[in-house]
């Protein structure tokens, strides 16, 4: 029997990042040895998920009423999650913008 902890949701999500890439792991805290892993995170957080229903940014206290309005999200079940993220990546990727540069 399994309660979807946090352990074993990381493991299910470590298991996604797999299937799409290799993992290389970075010295810590040196960004500039990783610019496109920094982007990619970066792009992740402002583009994918801002629009996820419960995500709370680093600046919003966790009593604010905002913080609280949040919380009350009904969020996504990780297999929703999983496909929106496909889905975010692919749409991303194939932007017009991003064509007309190539």
């Amino acid at each position: 029997m399994l309660d979807n902890g946090t352990a074993y949701t990381a493991n299910r999500v470590l298991e996604f990042i797999t299937q799409l890439t290799d993992l290389k792991f970075a010295r810590a805290h040196h960004g500039d040895d990783k610019p496109h892993v920094e982007r990619f995170f970066g792009t992740l957080i402002t583009h994918f998920l801002e629009t996820y229903p419960g995500y709370m940014p680093k600046r919003f206290s966790r009593n604010s009423a905002e913080a609280k309005e949040i919380g009350k999200k009904k969020l996504w079940t990780f297999d929703e999650f999983e496909r929106e993220l496909k889905n975010f990546l692919d749409d991303y990727n194939h932007r017009e913008d991003l064509n007309e540069t190539r």
